[in-house]
């Protein structure tokens, strides 16, 4: 043997149970470090996505600059594309029509399929001659259009202009909802509609020039650099501010309240991954002493000691770190196969086995250079251990009462105190504090994991706030009366429950308008109908017991009284119970509030919201047809589904009485973007439980391991396995007991700071006690602990007395 390193392979083999629970250690910690940053990576690429759908890719905008300016802007290096945007109809309300149906019409050039991925030409080119134009495919389907043909654009200045289509785009999920067309105009022939409706200034006719910058370069900066060289106002210049934020570079208040909080939350999971490992490795140390003390009296000098320390911890790193590295990664996978299962157009081009490089960096190292820097202390504490500590047995796990080993940590200096407890669970408490390094490090990895996953808990109440999910009674098609009147057959809803691509019809009434007075207020109500389906959906909403809103329910449902909407009582004053006296052209009727909903997606501002059933609502109104008719159809429906379904809508109340919303695109948006934020969400509350739990078990394995020596001289002096037990567990509740105490205070109050920075300041909504994330954390918390003791206290009771004192 030409060095003492040479031992630590043999080391190893020897204690082979002892390094594999070190190793356990060091991988959890990468794993956590690699999965909860790889999750954030990857949600910033989803996040990312959908934006790039739904906003755009584009990263300012400028108003009111000449052409000129445009051109310098341009001209910088730092800009990578930019187009003139302009749009008129864009609220599909003005009156820009082809064949009758509202049109947006949109000038740009031919680099805004960069600037906006969703605009994309699918078929044919862009429109660079004079009255060419590239149509949204819902055009294409609805009119049977090809590539050459003419379309007559009415406008609402009276004149008509001739187009000439050039290709085709995919459509926009707000045109599908309003049942509209988009056509995509050059720039030069949108100035010509522009100048000849008179509208906007001769400089640059109703439109703002929008920018793509190239990647790496400060876009901040840049914007700042611009207005000031073109004197432009601050109101000129204009960001997408979801995409920036995702960049890391937006400006917006709310956006640097965000990325602070990524930071603190990073710096806390690294944190708690430092502090797992260094629990670990100075464990692992102090169980040995007296090996360390046996390669001195062999002349091994402090310096070999701990370089034997430092290589036995790389080696520990060269198992440990890539296999939390791939555990974290198969998380990762797991997650992106879940998305695109759940949202296939939306996360289509995710690749399921997508590396996040970042989730990769971080846990490496976290691993590596953790635990070179954790070794530190416990090289240095090895290196100090005297040759008579190895002479004297004395394994340095053994806390005396009232006494020092030489050149070891310091025990408590207080005898186990047998005052308040029996001796089992004394012994127990003063074995727990009497390294008060140990303490501190596990007692600190508990408190941090709860710590942690308070603070995550608040992206939950964050995510709903930020996106609305979908709800259940969301319809992907809807059919609407042309003048919001009951004009909708009901033979049209039971021919549309018939069709083999709808799952579920359901339908609405609406008489608007209605004068009602109760308690001496006055004031209009709209009242509308619920079917079933739709009763089902709103009991979940009803204020309330149980019990209550059974009744209360079931009394709507017969028509005996009806529902008002929380919030929009108009001025009325409505509750449950409240008499109603409706004034209609048969007479005055007296109707019973039965309960009051949270909240209804059908509300109409400035009027009281009264919801009944459709037979009471024949009673009041005499009229039975609808107004609204929302279809939910079967998971694998077609385009052509569709377009069936609209052809019998207009068969059966013609093209011009109706309005017809395909929502389906919209919805899906809604899906991916909710699946995605709460998976991630979850994702990391379900890592940071996990892990603390097997954290737990294995620091508490581990602590018993290094006082086997220990525990089987306490046997042999007539202690039993039952008090071992005890002993074991009343040392693993003080560490998580404190822990736990200590987490949830700064906990707490960092869940607050968060809920109030983030929640509270941008959507109004006041902080609560989060009763359920606490009781979850410290549920998973007790559990640990009982897992914890479960194992060791079998190996205990299992190891007979000469085992026990003879074991490694």
């Amino acid at each position: 043997m030409k060095s003492w390193l040479e031992l630590v392979p043999i080391s190893e083999r020897v204690h082979r149970r002892r390094c594999r629970m070190t190793r356990v250690c060091i991988m959890l910690a990468v794993s956590l470090v690699m999965t909860i940053f790889g999750m954030a990576d990857m949600e910033i690429r989803n996040q990312t996505i959908q934006t790039l759908q739904t906003d755009g890719g584009w990263h300012a905008s400028f108003r009111e600059i000449t052409q000129e300016q445009a051109a310098l802007i341009s001209a910088r290096p730092q800009v990578k594309a930019g187009s003139w945007y302009g749009i008129y109809n864009y609220g599909l309300d003005e009156g820009w029509r082809i064949g009758g149906v509202e049109t947006a019409v949109v000038g740009v050039d031919e680099a805004f399929a960069e600037l906006f991925p969703g605009a994309e030409i699918l078929e044919g080119s862009f429109p660079s001659e004079d009255g060419e134009a590239v149509f949204s495919e819902n055009a294409r389907q609805r009119l049977g259009l090809s590539i050459g043909d003419s379309v007559t654009l009415s406008t609402p200045f009276g004149a008509s202009v001739t187009l000439t289509v050039s290709g085709f785009c995919g459509t926009l999920s707000w045109l599908n909802r309003q049942d509209s067309f988009g056509v995509f105009l050059n720039t030069a022939s949108f100035r010509r509609i522009a100048e000849a409706a008179g509208d906007g200034e001769e400089e640059c006719w109703n439109s703002i020039y929008m920018v793509k910058f190239r990647p790496f370069c400060n876009i901040r900066k840049n914007l700042e650099d611009i207005r000031k060289n073109l004197g432009l106002a601050q109101e000129q210049v204009s960001e997408n501010v979801k995409l920036l934020g995702l960049m890391g570079q937006s400006s917006d208040s709310y956006m640097l309240r965000l990325m602070e909080t990524g930071i603190v939350l990073a710096v806390l999971v690294a944190a708690l991954g430092v502090l797992m490992i260094t629990g670990s490795l100075n464990s692992s140390v102090a169980q040995r002493t007296e090996f360390f003390g046996l390669l001195r009296c062999l002349g091994a000098t402090r310096a070999q000691v701990s370089r034997f320390v430092r290589k036995e911890a790389l080696i520990w790193c060269r198992t440990a770190v890539p296999a939390g590295l791939l555990a974290g990664t198969a998380v990762i996978w797991a997650l992106c196969a879940f998305l695109r299962r759940v949202s296939p157009g939306l996360f289509a081009e995710m690749p399921v086995f997508s590396i996040s490089w970042i989730g990769l960096a971080a846990g490496a190292v976290v691993g590596v250079f953790t635990v070179l820097l954790a070794s530190g202390t416990p090289a240095k504490r090895a290196a100090a251990v005297s040759p008579l500590a190895a002479v004297s047995g004395n394994g340095g796990t053994v806390y005396a009462a009232g006494a020092h080993v030489a050149h070891a940590e310091p025990a408590s200096g207080k005898r186990a105190d047998t005052g308040l407890f029996g001796v089992e669970t004394a012994l127990g408490v003063h074995h727990a504090l009497g390294s008060r390094k140990n303490f501190l490090l596990l007692a600190g990895s508990y408190a941090l994991s709860i710590l942690l996953f308070l603070a995550f808990s608040v992206l939950p109440d964050l995510g709903k706030c930020a996106v609305n999910p979908l709800d259940a009674s969301a319809p992907d098609l809807s059919i609407a009366s042309a003048d919001d009147d009951r004009s909708l057959p009901r033979r049209l809803a039971e021919r549309l429950s018939e069709d083999e691509a709808v799952k579920r019809v359901y339908a609405r009434s609406f008489a608007y308008g209605i004068p009602a007075s109760c308690e001496g207020a006055q004031g209009s109500v709209c009242l509308y109908s619920y079917e079933e389906n739709q009763f089902a959906w709103a009991e979940e909403e009803l204020l309330g017991g149980h019990a209550d809103r059974k009744a209360s329910m079931e009394a709507v449902r017969n028509g005996e009284g009806v529902l008002a909407v929380y919030g929009y009582e108009g001025q009325l004053s409505l509750a449950e119970g409240s008499l109603l006296f409706l004034q209609l052209p048969e007479g005055e009727r007296q109707v019973t509030v039965s309960g009051v909903l949270s909240d209804s997606p059908y509300t109409v501002r400035g009027e009281t919201q009264l919801i009944c059933s459709e037979e009471l609502f024949y009673e009041l109104t005499g009229e039975r047809d609808y107004t609204v008719i929302d279809l939910q159809l079967v998971k694998n429906a077609s385009d052509e589904d569709v377009q069936r379904i609209r052809g019998i809508a207009e068969e059966t109340v013609g093209a011009d009485n109706l309005r017809f919303s395909d929502r389906r695109l919209s919805n899906s948006e809604a899906v991916g973007a909710w699946y995605s934020l709460m998976l991630f969400v979850y994702g990391f509350l379900a890592v940071i439980a996990l892990i603390s739990v097997v954290h737990i078990i294995n620091s508490t394995d581990m602590s018993v391991t290094a006082r086997i020596r220990e525990y089987g001289r306490m046997r042999a002096v007539g202690m039993t396995g039952g008090q071992l037990v005890r002993m074991v567990a009343a040392e693993t509740l003080t560490c998580s007991l404190t822990g736990a105490l200590v987490g949830c205070a700064a906990g707490l109050l960092l869940h607050r700071v968060l809920y109030e920075s983030l929640v509270t300041a941008q959507w109004g909504l006041a902080w609560q006690f989060p009763a359920v994330p606490l009781l979850v954390i410290l549920a998973a918390t007790a559990v640990s602990v009982l897992l914890a003791v479960r194992g060791p206290s079998r190996r205990i009771r299992a190891l007979s007395v000469t085992e026990t004192i003879g074991a490694q």
